[in-house]
C-alpha cells in the first residue's frame, strides 16, 4: 500500500534527533525543565537502543511497543544493579517514565507527518503507582527531630575548632527549611539573602516572615517560616556565614555575597551539595535521606497536622492538588486519627 500523501518516512535516529531539538527549544523558553527534558532523552536513548536508529519510526508497531514496555518492566534498574539480583524487575514507576517519554516522541511525530497514525493508541502502558514508594517516602518527626539534631552532634563529637563546628548552624538550617515547608533542593539553592522578608508591612502584631523561591518554570512563591528558623538563618548569616574565598572570578563572588546559604569556601551551595550532607547524616541515623524525602515528610506533616490540602499545594508549589495527594501516604493510624478530629466521628 502506498504511504499517504504528505507522510514522511524518517529513520528513529532522525525523529529522535529533531524531537531533542525541539525539547531543548521549549527548555530555552522555560516551557519545560532542563532535568526533565534529560530525562526524556535517557529513555529515548534506550529507546533507540532496544530497536535501532536505523529503522523508520513509521514501521513500528503497537504490538512491537507493547512487547518493549514488557522487555523494559524486565530490566534491572541501572542504578541498583551492583546490588539487584539478575531478575529484580524494574520499578513500576521507572517502567511508566519510560513509556511517558516513548509516547511523547510518537505523539509529536504525528504532528509532523513521520507517522500515518499514532500507535500508542492501542498500547495498554503502565501507569505511575499511587502510593509513594517506601524508598522515597520521609522519615517521620522523631526521626526528623533526631536529624534535626544530628549537626550539634557531630560537631560536638568531631571538636570545638573542626569544620564540622563552623558548619553545623547551616546545616541544621538546612535540615528545618527542607522539613519545614518542604521547598525543591534548587529552590533553597537560588535563594537569596534578599528573599528572606518580613509581611507584615504594617509593623503590628506579629512578624509574617516568608522565604521567596522560584520554582519550577520560573513560577515563584513565598514559604512560610517558623520564627525559631528565622533567628536561626539570623545568627548564621551575623556569624558563621564564611566569606567567598579570594580568587574567585567577580561574577562568582558578587552571586555567593547574595546567597542565603553557601559552602564551606563561602561559596552558593549546589544540589549535590545538600544531597551529600544529608546522606551523611542519614548515615547517622542508619537510613537513607534526601532533600526530596524531607519535601515529602513536611507536606505530609502539614497535610495531617491540620492545613488545608489547598494551603499545602500553595506551600508545595503544586499546580493541582492531585500532585499533591501524592506526597501523603495512606496510613491507617492517620485515617483513624482524622475520624478522631471529624466534629461529627462517634456522634449518635
Amino acid at each position: 500500500m502506498a504511504p499517504p500523501k504528505g507522510l514522511k518516512l524518517v529513520t528513529v535516529d532522525t525523529a529522535i534527533d529533531r524531537y531533542e531539538a525541539w525539547l531543548r527549544t521549549k527548555a530555552t523558553y522555560d516551557q519545560l525543565r532542563p532535568a526533565t527534558v534529560a530525562i526524556y532523552l535517557t529513555d529515548l536513548a534506550d529507546f533507540r537502543a532496544r530497536v535501532g536508529g536505523d529503522g523508520i519510526l513509521d514501521d513500528i508497531t503497537a504490538e512491537d511497543l507493547q512487547q518493549l514496555i514488557t522487555q523494559v518492566a524486565r530490566t534491572p534498574d541501572r542504578r541498583f544493579t551492583s546490588t539487584a539480583a539478575p531478575d529484580q524487575k524494574r520499578a513500576q514507576a521507572t517502567s511508566a517514565r519510560w513509556a511517558t517519554s516513548v509516547r511523547g516522541l510518537f505523539k509529536w511525530s504525528a504532528t509532523q507527518g513521520f507517522l500515518q497514525s499514532d500507535p500508542w493508541v492501542d498500547v495498554h502502558a503502565p501507569t505511575h503507582p499511587k502510593v509513594t514508594p517506601a524508598s522515597r517516602r520521609g522519615p517521620d518527626v522523631p526521626t526528623t527531630r533526631r536529624l534535626r539534631d544530628a549537626p550539634a552532634v557531630k560537631a560536638a563529637a568531631a571538636g570545638a575548632h573542626s569544620p564540622a563546628a563552623g558548619l553545623q548552624l547551616r546545616d541544621r538550617i538546612i535540615i528545618h527549611l527542607l522539613s519545614e515547608t518542604g521547598p525543591r533542593v534548587a529552590e533553597l539553592c537560588g535563594a537569596n539573602r534578599e528573599d528572606l522578608r518580613d509581611l507584615n508591612l504594617s509593623g503590628a502584631g506579629d512578624p509574617n516572615w516568608q522565604l521567596f523561591v522560584t520554582g519550577k518554570r520560573g513560577k515563584s512563591r513565598d514559604l512560610p517560616l517558623s520564627a525559631q528558623l528565622v533567628a536561626m538563618i539570623d545568627e548564621y548569616q551575623t556569624t558563621a556565614r564564611p566569606a567567598p574565598r579570594p580568587g574567585l572570578p567577580e561574577a562568582v563572588r558578587a552571586d555567593s555575597m547574595r546567597a542565603l546559604l553557601v559552602s564551606r569556601s563561602g561559596r552558593r551551595l549546589q544540589p549535590r551539595d545538600i544531597q551529600r550532607l544529608l546522606a551523611g547524616y542519614g548515615a547517622l541515623l542508619g537510613r537513607r535521606v534526601t532533600p526530596h524525602t524531607l519535601r515529602h515528610t513536611a507536606l505530609s506533616a502539614l497535610a495531617y497536622g491540620g492545613a488545608p490540602i489547598a494551603a499545602v499545594r500553595a506551600i508545595a508549589g503544586h499546580s493541582s492538588v492531585g500532585t499533591t495527594s501524592i506526597y501523603l501516604d495512606d496510613d491507617p493510624k492517620e485515617s483513624q486519627d482524622a475520624l478522631g478530629k471529624s466534629p461529627l466521628g462517634g456522634q449518635p
